[in-house]
């Protein structure tokens, strides 16, 4: 049986846990949020399209880290660019996931 002491540690503790979950939300990076940021990237936007036309050798040789890994590329249902299981992470929110990682 739970005594009134312990349903307000219970209490407490669920007003803390919403507290974290509240206070780290707005620094998330949403698929939504990628897939944005993806579509007006224009360097994902260049792999993008070659990926589309299964032609690599449209890629400028500026971006030839997408070239090298073009059998690895795929392109989510969300518009999300990912090499492999891994997300490549537009422009835009690379600082953002850097401060995210650490």
């Amino acid at each position: 049986k739970q005594t009134a002491k312990d349903s307000s540690t219970t209490r407490n503790a669920i007003r803390h846990i919403r507290s974290i979950v509240e206070y780290q939300a707005p620094s998330l990076v949403l698929p939504e949020e990628i897939a944005d940021a993806t579509a007006t990237d224009p360097e994902l936007q260049i792999a993008i399209k070659a990926l589309a036309t299964g032609k690599e050798y449209t890629i400028p040789n500026k971006l030839m880290l997408y070239r090298r890994v073009f059998n690895e590329l795929s392109l989510s249902e969300d518009g999300i660019l990912l090499r492999e299981n891994r997300i490549c992470i537009p422009t835009s929110l690379q600082r953002k996931v850097v401060q995210l990682a650490h």
